[in-house]
């Protein structure tokens, strides 16, 4: 899907900070393959579920749905309703799961999310997905409960 263009700019973007900061970070291709022996596309390597970049920081899984400069918010179209909720899920089960649209992003809210207790990490990272038009951030408190 991003073969080139304005996310293939992103990309880079993340996987150099990724590399300077530490993490192991593998781009993902869910892009269906040419075969030239059956002269046809043959079926996705990989579920369109899965995130643009995929990796770990030591032990934390790092998943990242990259969106072009300024687009965070196509996340929330409904052909993309299986990334957002494929990113929540991951946050719900305690790794680190962002949809981001540049290295700015990327760095601020990991550097939030390091600062943070185990319990505001879920709500910092649920709290920085984008929201459709005409809905405010949900309070992930009223979900989850109060804090300990």
């Amino acid at each position: 899907m991003r073969n080139s263009g304005p996310e293939k700019l992103v990309e880079k973007e993340i996987l150099a900070f990724g590399k300077q900061v530490g993490f192991d970070l593998t781009v993902v291709d869910t892009a269906a393959v040419y075969n030239p022996m059956a002269g046809r596309y043959l079926r996705k390597q990989a579920s369109e579920s899965l995130p643009d970049i995929i990796g770990n920081y030591g032990p934390l899984s790092v998943w990242i749905e990259l969106k072009a400069k300024g687009q965070r918010s196509a996340i929330n179209a409904k052909k993309n309703a299986h990334q957002k909720a494929f990113l929540i899920r991951k946050i719900k089960q305690g790794s680190f799961a962002i949809v981001t649209d540049s290295a700015e992003h990327f760095n601020q809210i990991w550097n939030r999310y390091r600062m943070a207790s185990n319990f505001d990490k879920m709500h910092l990272l649920l709290n920085d997905l984008p929201q459709p038009r005409g809905i405010k951030a949900r309070n992930h408190q009223q979900t989850f409960g109060p804090r300990p």
